[in-house]
C-alpha cells in the first residue's frame, strides 16, 4: 500500500470517525441479532446461501472497523490540545461543507475558527498562515497513520 492511499484512508477515518462508529454500532448489533436466527438451511432469496462465509467476512470487516475507532481514539488522547482543536474544527467544516459540489474551504474555516479559539483560551490575538494549518493536519494525518499501522488497520 502506497503511502498516498494510507493518509488517505487515515484522513477518512478522523474526518469521519463518529459517523464510523455509530455504523460500527448498528452493524455489530445487526451480527449479533443475525447469530441468533435459527435458519433451516434453506434458501429464501437469491443471495448466496453461504451463511457463514457471510457471518466471517461481517465480522472480520467489524473487527477491523474496531481497530481503527481504537486507534482514532488513542490519537484523540495523545495529541496536544491545539491538535485537538484542529481535529475538532476540520470535523466540523467537513459536516458543514457536505453537499456542496467543489473543493471544501475547510482551510479558511479553520484557520478562522481556530484563531478564535486561541484568543478564548490564551487571550492572545494572532493570524496564523493558511500554510500553517495545512502543515498541522498533515501531521496529525501522519500520526494517525503511526497508529493505524502500530493496530494492524491496513
Amino acid at each position: 500500500m502506497d503511502y498516498k492511499r494510507e493518509n488517505r484512508i487515515a484522513e477518512e477515518w478522523l474526518i469521519e470517525y463518529n459517523e464510523r462508529k455509530r455504523t460500527l454500532d448498528i452493524k455489530l448489533g445487526e451480527l449479533e441479532y443475525l447469530k441468533a436466527a435459527v435458519s433451516d438451511g434453506l434458501p429464501r432469496s437469491t443471495d448466496i446461501g453461504r451463511p457463514c462465509e457471510n457471518h466471517a467476512i461481517e465480522l472480520a470487516e467489524i473487527k477491523r472497523g474496531q481497530r481503527w475507532i481504537l486507534a482514532v481514539y488513542d490519537l484523540e488522547q495523545d495529541i496536544d490540545i491545539r491538535y485537538q482543536e484542529i481535529l475538532r474544527l476540520r470535523r466540523e467544516a467537513e459536516t458543514i461543507n457536505k453537499g456542496i459540489p467543489g473543493r471544501h474551504g475547510w482551510v479558511e474555516y479553520v484557520k478562522t475558527n481556530y484563531c478564535l479559539w486561541l484568543f478564548r483560551v490564551t487571550g492572545e490575538e494572532r493570524d496564523i498562515n493558511k500554510e500553517t494549518i495545512k502543515l498541522w493536519w498533515r501531521q496529525i494525518i501522519d500520526m494517525m497513520v503511526r497508529k493505524a499501522i502500530r493496530n494492524a488497520c491496513f
